[in-house]
């Protein structure tokens, strides 16, 4: 028994022996292992300190910025509230100044009466007068006194008798829409005058209201044979050096309105060389007078019919008085 005790005590040397090989075993087997599992714990709590400390500080800066804002924001609010107060005290201001300066000129005018209540009555009260509309001869000579500018006429014929535009044929309408025609716009190349189609459609609606009744046609007018050329689109004539007729001149008398049309009665003749003639006798001049008032008994006079198209009034018939 004690010999087998003997043998299980080892010696010094097989004990160092037993330890170096225990001693590499651990740093070859388990030392790494070890080593990674201490490097991870402290790595893990590393890793949590971190973000810990960065959460703080993160939490702490956004706090601070919040408070800033609120701060400024209250500010604006603050400064808001206080212009706001301001403005409202100038505007009480202005309604105060304004106010006594009207009782100022109510009181200067004699007129504190305004400010009684309804309960009170004045004794006086002013009149209240609304100006009526006359319409006498120079209310209608201003308001339709230019009618008779646009209407040129120098075919005699017209005014003396009953001429009812609409029975006019297509060559007498054009020939007194030419005339009405700016010259400007009247083409003279050499010998040949010609006036496009579009100018002369456009005197004839401002003349008589509309396209009724226009035909592209031969007409005359101051001894001018105009053809149309439907090539052209326009109205030619050969010149030959003729004088052109004198239009007649109207003394507008009166102007009125007649079941919905403007009558405008006037004297007319024909004035050259400052002598006044009538229409129908051209040889003898009746005065030396251009105002045809003064032979008004001598001259013809005639009644100027115009009809209403969309609030505009144009030449509907002449009618000799």
């Amino acid at each position: 028994m004690a010999k087998k005790e003997k043998d299980m005590v080892l010696d010094k040397k097989t004990r160092e022996q037993f330890k170096q090989d225990i001693m590499e075993e651990i740093n070859t087997k388990y030392k790494s292992d070890i080593c990674n599992a201490i490097v991870d714990d402290v790595k893990e709590s590393f890793d949590h300190d971190y973000k810990e400390d960065l959460k703080k500080q993160i939490s702490d800066e956004l706090i601070v910025d919040i408070k800033k804002d609120i701060a400024k924001e209250q500010k604006k609010v603050s400064r808001s509230k206080s212009f706001k107060i301001f403005r409202l005290y100038i505007y009480l201001l202005i309604l105060i100044v304004a106010a006594c300066y009207m009782i100022y000129c109510l009181y200067k005018s004699d007129n504190m009466d305004i400010l009684k209540t309804r309960g009170e009555t004045t004794t006086t009260s002013a009149p209240q007068t609304t100006k009526k509309l006359v319409k006498d001869f120079n209310w209608y000579y201003k308001e339709y006194g230019h009618l008779l500018n646009n209407l040129i006429i120098t075919d005699y014929n017209l005014v003396n008798g009953n001429m009812v535009i609409s029975s006019l044929g297509s060559e007498a309408r054009l020939a007194l829409a030419y005339k009405n025609v700016d010259k400007k716009d009247i083409l003279v190349d050499g010998i040949i005058n010609s006036v496009s189609e579009d100018v002369l459609k456009e005197a004839y609606r401002n003349l008589f209201g509309s396209e009724e009744g226009y035909v592209a046609t031969n007409f005359n007018v101051d001894n001018l044979s105009y053809a149309y050329s439907t090539n052209n689109k326009a109205f030619i004539a050969i010149y030959r050096d003729v004088t052109e007729t004198t239009p007649i001149t109207n003394k507008i008398t009166d102007i009125k309105e007649e079941n919905g049309m403007i009558v405008i009665t006037s004297i007319v003749g024909v004035i050259k060389d400052n002598k006044v003639y009538n229409i129908n006798n051209l040889n003898e001049a009746v005065g030396d007078n251009a105002d045809l008032n003064t032979y008004k008994d001598v001259l013809t006079t005639v009644e100027y019919r115009f009809k209403n198209i969309n609030d505009n009034y144009y030449i509907d018939s002449i009618v000799k008085r």
